[in-house]
């Protein structure tokens, strides 16, 4: 598996994956993914032969992004970086996918100065896989790890970066 910066080329594989979860998250064609991937401070794909399996786009504070989730955080924290969505094919849950899509965007967060990642717990929800439940709870109890929850599990709603180098 591939862990990568997403493309634009990646716009239909990336919105045809969303459209399969439109439930917990939103409508996203492949003209709404560009926008956001343009908007958007980081953009993340898992890739597995060729094929997009996972996908995870966050934004920065100060990002133009009009989203309610977005504007109630980013007028509270700053050097934050906010979750938008994120989604794995159904075959790929419970591979590790999630924690490591996780664990890849807090280290670009964390080398560009992001001291807080927030998330919509509904997000959150759409990749609760037991791998990733594990990885929450041992991010919430210890500060060895490079993030700790700030919030009650299972909402996880804010997460604590700490570079740990």
């Amino acid at each position: 598996m591939l862990i990568r910066h997403a493309m634009k080329e990646d716009a239909g594989q990336i919105s045809a994956l969303n459209d399969v979860f439109v439930a917990v998250t939103s409508p996203m064609n492949e003209a709404r993914f560009l926008h956001l991937l343009a908007l958007s401070g980081y953009c993340v794909v898992a890739e597995v032969d060729s094929t997009v399996v996972g996908f995870v786009i966050a934004m920065r504070s100060g990002a133009p992004y009009d989203n309610d989730n977005y504007r109630w955080f980013d007028t509270r924290l700053s050097e934050m970086v906010y979750v938008d969505r994120i989604v794995l094919a159904r075959d790929s849950r419970g591979r590790g996918i999630a924690a490591q899509l996780y664990e890849h965007l807090g280290e670009l967060a964390i080398a560009d100065g992001c001291c807080v990642m927030t998330a919509n717990a509904v997000q959150l929800s759409s990749v609760m896989t037991p791998d990733l439940v594990a990885l929450a709870r041992v991010h919430s109890t210890t500060l060895s790890r490079p993030w700790t929850s700030d919030a009650i599990f299972p909402f996880l709603s804010v997460l604590m970066l700490h570079d740990t180098r």
